[in-house]
């Protein structure tokens, strides 16, 4: 095992885009190159509620689940992994009066929504609130999942002794293949201006479908360009609504996304994210959205995705040569390899116990890193949707588990009282697979 691994650095580098989003991320400039039109809501990037709603003496967080029973016979509520990694997944919660609260536009879709797509026998969904004091000195730090290619790598080289030679080496020889089938996207974004790979869209996205379907993270990046067109250009009345409370609104794109591409009900693997074209631009239509601009946005998004999250801002030209090494891959774009690792392990025929060791590792990495640097509440900070996380290994946390009642569940009229306190912990334990409500389409 590699001892030497400075995961401080690893971790430092996907907590960064946080701070960039205070002053308007750069990829938003990025992007506007070769763009008709401005990006209308990017003021909302910086001036949004996620990155100052616990300004008072308690901090209010809300927990969906269709497990409320499972976790109150238990006593505690444990993490899930995903785009937080080892958190307990929130969403901000505002307080009315003494006894009323609403949440953000995220958990009213989830509740009323999005929970109906994945929960066992239509289970009804409940809301646990997290009352807690605002610690001090405490941080809450943007964490961007695409940029934890390399921790992923390192984790599972730290890993790999628990595996036997002949899956390694089927794993090495298939990130290889996936080198082998992302060479024509990536040398299309490499070699060609984005104007040039627009002009000739529809091939384009035939090989980008294509790559999609033998590496599974570009279809994780089109979900995340996809829903971030939409999030900067939708300019309706559900979005100006909640633009007036600082809120990205994510109705409009999560609608869209689960309507062009079904499956995705039946478990959330964003690597089957393969939107058919025609479907896709009969929504943007719908939405008044403009379908050439979502054609440019996509390419010029592509270049930056893979510039920042598989090369780290430099393509090696090695990367194109045809015997190359996983051994030079490792070393030339470890984020690239990393990505395609994650993917792999989650499903190896060994998931079920290599997996766990896997994840619960890459947990207990970055629970040391957030303690180290006093981050408390991690931030999905691709878009600051409203997606937040409770650092379960906080020291001394002061904090109440709440049961509510629904006051009101009309929309965007959204509110509900504390029903009693609840006798439950937070547990440092993550969640099996079964339990993710997400991951996972129960049978009846």
């Amino acid at each position: 095992m590699n001892n030497r691994v400075d995961y401080n650095k690893i971790l430092d580098e996907a907590h960064e885009d946080f701070f960039e989003c205070l002053n308007l991320p750069k990829k938003i400039n990025y992007l506007k190159k070769g763009s008709k039109n401005d990006i209308v809501n990017s003021k909302l990037y910086s001036n949004n509620i996620v990155y100052d709603f616990m300004d008072g003496k308690y901090i209010y967080l809300a927990h969906i689940t269709t497990k409320k029973d499972e976790i109150i016979d238990g006593g505690k509520i444990m993490c899930s992994g995903g785009c937080l990694v080892g958190s307990i997944y929130c969403v901000p919660v505002y307080k009315i009066d003494e006894n009323e609260f609403t949440m953000h536009n995220l958990g009213k879709f989830i509740f009323q929504k999005e929970i109906s797509y994945f929960s066992k026998s239509n289970s009804e969904p409940s809301i646990l609130l997290f009352r807690i004091k605002k610690p001090k000195g405490f941080k809450y730090s943007g964490l961007n999942y695409l940029k934890l290619g390399k921790f992923h790598m390192n984790v599972y080289e730290e890993l790999k002794f628990l595996l036997h030679t002949n899956e390694r080496k089927e794993i090495d020889e298939t990130i290889l293949r996936a080198v082998d089938w992302s060479r024509e996207l990536i040398h299309l974004l490499y070699k060609y201006k984005a104007i040039e790979l627009y002009k000739n869209f529809d091939n384009f996205y035939l090989i980008l479908k294509k790559t999609i379907e033998n590496v599974s993270i570009f279809g994780y990046f089109l979900f995340e360009i996809t829903s971030e067109f939409i999030v900067c250009y939708q300019n309706d009345e559900d979005t100006k609504y909640y633009a007036e409370n600082r809120e990205i609104f994510v109705g409009n794109f999560k609608d869209l996304v689960f309507e062009v591409v079904p499956n995705l009900t039946k478990n959330f693997d964003l690597g089957q994210f393969i939107p058919d074209i025609d479907k896709l631009k009969t929504k943007f239509d719908n939405l008044g959205l403009n379908f050439e601009e979502y054609k440019l946005f996509v390419i010029n998004y592509l270049i930056y995705y893979v510039d920042n999250y598989l090369f780290n801002k430099k393509i090696n030209q090695s990367f194109f040569s045809e015997n190359i090494s996983i051994a030079e891959c490792n070393k030339i774009c470890p984020h690239f390899v990393g990505h395609v690792l994650h993917r792999i392990i989650r499903k190896m025929n060994r998931y079920p116990d290599f997996h766990v060791n896997f994840d619960t590792y890459k947990a207990i990495k970055i629970w040391n890193y957030w303690n180290m640097n006093n981050i408390y509440f991690p931030i999905n900070s691709i878009i600051p949707k409203g997606e937040m996380g409770i650092n379960p290994t906080i020291p001394g946390l002061e904090y109440t588990v709440h049961d509510t009642k629904l006051l009101n569940n009309n929309g965007k009229e959204f509110t509900f009282k504390i029903n009693g306190k609840l006798d439950v912990k937070i547990t440092p334990q993550l969640l099996g697979l079964s339990k993710l409500i997400m991951r996972k389409k129960y049978e009846k």
